[in-house]
This record gives C-alpha cells, sequence and structure tokens, in this order.
C-alpha cells in the first residue's frame, strides 16, 4: 500500500500584503520567496498552505485534486505556484488567473476549451448573499461546473465568483434580479379586554399594543414581560407575536402569525387574580391599513367562564418607499 506524507512547510518570508491588480501582484510576487517539501501532498492541502503562508486570497475549482512531491527552497512566489500547478500527480494539469488580487486555480484544460476565467467579487445591497446564492443555485442555467463556481462572503455581504465572462454575465443578471428592496410593514398590535360581553374593539380595554417595523416575508416576533404590579389589568406575565407578513401582488398583505399569553389578570369586581394560560395561530389577509381580529380568548374563574374575553387585533400599513433623492438623508 503507498503510503503518504505531509511534510512540513518551511516559508522564509511571511507578510501579508493584499494583491490589488494584476500588475501589482507580479511586482510583489518578485519579492516573496518560499521553500517547500512536500511528498505525495494532497495538492489542495499544499495550496492551501502555501497561500496561507503569504495571506494572498485564492479559490479552488471543484475538479482540483491529486496529489503533488517538490522541494523547493528559496524560490519566488509565483514560480514555486506555477511548477506545484504543472506537477500535479494523479490529477489534471493545473493553471491560474489572478482577477482583483484573487488567484483563481482550475484545470488548465478547462480554460483552453471554455474561454479565459475570470474571478470577481458583486456586492448584494438589499437582501443576504448567503441565502441569494442558495435561490440562484437551484435555477439550472447557474448550476456550479467545473469552472464555474461562486459563493457568498457572509461579513461583507457580498458573492464571489469564477468562471468564464458569459457565466459572470449570467450570474450578475441574477444577482439584480433577486437583489431588490423590499417593502417595509409596519405592525400594530392590540390586546382588547372585553367586559360587557360584546366582543367588539370599540367596547374595550386595550391592556397591550406594541408597534413592529419589519420587511415583507421576514420573520418577527414581539415579546412583552410584565412583572407583579405592572398594570392595574395585567398584573404580570407575558404576551408574545410572533409574525411573518407578506405583501402580495395586488397590494393585500397576508399575516401568518402565532400568539402565545400567560397573564395573570385583575378585572373590575373580581376579588382575586384571573390566570390565563393561551396560544392559537392562524393567517388572515386583507389591505393595508385595515385592522382584522386575529384570535380570542374566554376568561374562567375556577374553570367557570367569566364575562370577559381577550381579543388579539392586528393592523399592518405598508410604509411609503421614499424618493430616491430623499434615501440618503
Amino acid at each position: 500500500m503507498k503510503r503518504t506524507l505531509l511534510a512540513p512547510l518551511s516559508v522564509v518570508t511571511l507578510t501579508s500584503v493584499a494583491l490589488a491588480t494584476p500588475k501589482l501582484a507580479q511586482a510583489q510576487d518578485a519579492d516573496r520567496h518560499i521553500s517547500v517539501t512536500m511528498e505525495h501532498a494532497d495538492v489542495r492541502f499544499a495550496l492551501k498552505q502555501i497561500f496561507s503562508s503569504v495571506g494572498y486570497n485564492y479559490v479552488l475549482d471543484p475538479a482540483v485534486k491529486g496529489t503533488i512531491t517538490t522541494s523547493l527552497k528559496e524560490v519566488p512566489f509565483r514560480a514555486a505556484l506555477t511548477s506545484v500547478l504543472r506537477n500535479v500527480e494523479q490529477g489534471p494539469a493545473l493553471t491560474f488567473r489572478v482577477e482583483e488580487g484573487i488567484y483563481n486555480i482550475v484545470p488548465a484544460a478547462a480554460v483552453e476549451a471554455g474561454g479565459r476565467i475570470v474571478t470577481v467579487k458583486m456586492q448584494v445591497n438589499y437582501v443576504s448573499a448567503e441565502s441569494m446564492v442558495r435561490e440562484l443555485k437551484r435555477q439550472s442555467p447557474l448550476r456550479e461546473t467545473t469552472t464555474f463556481t461562486y459563493s457568498a462572503v457572509q461579513q461583507e455581504n457580498a458573492v464571489v465568483a469564477s468562471g468564464t465572462e458569459d457565466d459572470i454575465r449570467l450570474l450578475k443578471e441574477g444577482i439584480r434580479l433577486l437583489d431588490v428592496q423590499q417593502r417595509q410593514i409596519m405592525l400594530k398590535a392590540e390586546l382588547i379586554l372585553v367586559v360587557d360581553g360584546k366582543a367588539s374593539k370599540e367596547k374595550g380595554r386595550v391592556i397591550w399594543s406594541p408597534t413592529i417595523r419589519t420587511f415583507s416575508n421576514q420573520d418577527s416576533e414581539i415579546r412583552t414581560e410584565v412583572k407583579d404590579g405592572g398594570t392595574t389589568t395585567w398584573r404580570s406575565g407575558f404576551n408574545r407575536l410572533k409574525i411573518r407578513p407578506r405583501l402580495n401582488g395586488d397590494n393585500t398583505i397576508t399575516m401568518d402569525a402565532d400568539w402565545t399569553a400567560d397573564m395573570q389578570l385583575q378585572i373590575d369586581g373580581q376579588a382575586v387574580p384571573i390566570h390565563l394560560s393561551h396560544s392559537a395561530s392562524g393567517a388572515v389577509r386583507c389591505a393595508t391599513g385595515e385592522t382584522v381580529a386575529l384570535a380570542g380568548a374566554i376568561l374562567k374563574l375556577g374553570g367557570k367562564p367569566i364575562d370577559g374575553e381577550l381579543l388579539l387585533f392586528l393592523t399592518p400599513t405598508i410604509v411609503p418607499d421614499r424618493p430616491a433623492d430623499d434615501r440618503s438623508r
């Protein structure tokens, strides 16, 4: 059985200056000398060690594989990289391109067959780059290949891609279509205590009325907790509302909501607080500015219903977009 040995990599000069352009990269590479000794090392591991030692950014094509045996001493970085890529065993011959300071390592045959490989970084402005990449990769024209790869840079909310100019052009179009500003929705919740037997908002007493601003199709949560003696009506406990509003094509709003309450209530005329433990969920659809009832809870004392009810009302309002010249203010 053939053994694989990974010898330690020796580096003479260690600095970490970022590469900005191919010309600058060539000038800096000439000043970097490294020493490498490896025997039957996995080429992906070898490249990781080489690039980590000099602090350069790089991207590996999924087709990069094989092993490398080499012994180099005080060799310029670019010459050492070229030597490693040309002498891969049990794998395709490799080459590289430098685009925007990023080394892109790909099979040489793929470059010859599919055109020049470029590496670019594209900023995402309005949505999560990570979720966008997941969505794009489900699209048939934008599935990754041996010469076309892309991934999200979470810290910068950007997408880094390597591929032919046609691949990059198609990806940019996909990003443009998905990277759109989401409409904002103002949500007002009102928990109404009704004690006269008429279950309506107008006849009740508001004991909880939080407001939250969120984006369409985004999960949001409102939670309020009250300690002992909080108000004359709501003595203690908590209210929690989880909600996802979705703006429809006709400008109506669909709300998926889940309400949980665990409260001690003091109602006029009752000698002891009433304990309410209740949860409800549902979906409602309404126009902007319209108030709808999501759920209700019958109040009980000693297991028997009393003349009281809690109703949860929701009022979603679409927030108007500001004119383009006002957004920087």
